[in-house]
C-alpha cells in the first residue's frame, strides 16, 4: 500500500477493512491459522469454542490504488453520464500524459480532492468511497 493511496483513502472516507488472523488448538497442538473477516471470527468462536480458537493477529486494510485493478477502476469510474473521473482530472490538472504514470495521476487527484471546494468534487469522494475496491 502506497501512503499516497492511504491520504485518498481517508479524504474519501473508505472505511479500512480488518482482517483477523486466528489460531485454533485441538488439545495445546498447533491446527490451523487463518486470515479471515471479524464476523468470522465471532461465529467460529460461537460455533467452535471447544476448539480454542485465539486471534493472534488483527491487520487493517485499506485499498492499494496504485494496484492495476484499482488503478484501472479508479481512472474509468464514472462521476456523471459522459465524463470519467481519468478524463475528469487530465481536463483538471492541464497535463497530458499517460496514465501509465500511476503516481502522477494519484497526485493529482489528491490536489484536486484536497484544494478544491465544490460539489463535482463531493461527488468524487463520494464515488471513489462507494466503489468496491480489492484490498
Amino acid at each position: 500500500m502506497t501512503n499516497l493511496s492511504e491520504q485518498i483513502c481517508k479524504i474519501c472516507g473508505i472505511e479500512p477493512v480488518y482482517v483477523y488472523y486466528v489460531k485454533i488448538f485441538k488439545s495445546d497442538n498447533y491446527y490451523q491459522n487463518v486470515g479471515v473477516s471479524r464476523e468470522y471470527v465471532e461465529s467460529f468462536f460461537r460455533d467452535f469454542s471447544e476448539c480454542k480458537p485465539r486471534v493472534f493477529k488483527v491487520e487493517k486494510r485499506l485499498p492499494d490504488l496504485k494496484q492495476p485493478n484499482n488503478f484501472v477502476k479508479l481512472i474509468e469510474l464514472r462521476i456523471s453520464k459522459s465524463v470519467s473521473l481519468g478524463n475528469y482530472v487530465r481536463y483538471k490538472s492541464d497535463i497530458c500524459r499517460s496514465w501509465h504514470d500511476r503516481e502522477t495521476f494519484l497526485n493529482l487527484l489528491k490536489d484536486l480532492l484536497t484544494n478544491t471546494e465544490s460539489k463535482r468534487v463531493s461527488i468524487i469522494k463520494q464515488a471513489i468511497r462507494q466503489e468496491q475496491w480489492e484490498v
